[in-house]
């Protein structure tokens, strides 16, 4: 379909990203075309506890496992995400 609309993606490799960014991923479109996306902020366990800070909500997916940047003894998943603007 992207060949026949002479997309210039049109014989990229099947990706889980967006394939009309074009060169690069979402994350450095976003870092560049929304920079307001891009606020870190705590990564909660379940009991309300801080386990870490992740590097901004847009880069994390419900149900993620690998590259929260966290050491646990057992997996750990994003099972929530929250936005809490700050005033």
């Amino acid at each position: 379909m992207a060949q026949d609309k002479n997309l210039p993606v049109f014989n990229r490799p099947d990706s889980q990203d967006l394939c009309f960014l074009g060169p690069g991923d979402y994350r450095s479109f976003l870092q560049r075309n929304a920079p307001e996306v891009v606020q870190s902020g705590p990564i909660l366990d379940t009991a309300g506890n801080q386990i870490g800070e992740h590097r901004g909500l847009a880069f994390y997916t419900i149900g993620q496992r690998k590259g929260l940047g966290l050491s646990a003894p057992q997996p750990m998943y994003v099972v929530e995400k929250s936005f809490k603007p700050t005033v």
